[in-house]
């Protein structure tokens, strides 16, 4: 039978593509990204991740919990392109909400080594934000822990007069039973 490595090679054979799927938890990713990501049969298991392996050992194109992070932190590395092009994505996201009627959210996973902090602050500035935002710093399980803690406080902001507040962290420490990571 096809491993996921087969199908998405099959369909995008050319360039790298990493596919998340539905719960975010996993992502699909072709020959061409493992490649760039210089993921082999003998690579590790990042901390909290997994990477899936056929038969023979070698990566079945499956990057589980944390492992899926890796095509993402590589191919979304802060320039000044993709800061611009994430900073519209949210402010499409937030006008959505707005066209709905949503007035409060949260945002459980926002990775602060990207900005994305930074993102809803200048909104906020801007005046393009239409709804309070609760931001959940993610705690990343590969960083140190005594860095990541001093950064995280740092972080911390509940002002009431503000829409955005930096007022929660996000991490987990179980997975899904879908994608049997749950223990």
């Amino acid at each position: 039978g096809e491993n996921p490595l087969d199908a998405i090679d099959q369909a995008i054979p050319d360039r790298p593509a990493a596919i998340m799927e539905e719960t975010s938890h996993a992502v699909w990713v072709n020959s061409r990204a493992l490649q760039v990501l210089g993921i082999n049969e003998l690579t590790p298991d990042p901390v909290g991740g997994h990477i899936a392996k056929d038969g023979n050992g070698f990566p079945n194109g499956l990057l589980i919990e944390n492992a899926g992070d890796l095509p993402f932190e590589t191919a979304l590395a802060r320039t000044p392109g993709i800061d611009e092009a994430t900073y519209q994505g949210l402010l499409t996201g937030l006008r959505q909400l707005s066209q709905n009627g949503i007035t409060s959210f949260a945002d459980a996973r926002v990775n602060w080594t990207r900005g994305y902090h930074e993102f809803y602050a200048r909104a906020e500035a801007e005046n393009q934000m239409p709804a309070r935002a609760v931001l959940g710093m993610w705690a990343y399980p590969e960083m140190d822990d005594a860095t990541q803690l001093a950064d995280l406080t740092n972080f911390y902001s509940q002002d009431p007069s503000q829409l955005v507040q930096r007022s929660q962290i996000k991490l987990y420490v179980d997975g899904l039973t879908q994608n049997t990571t749950a223990r």
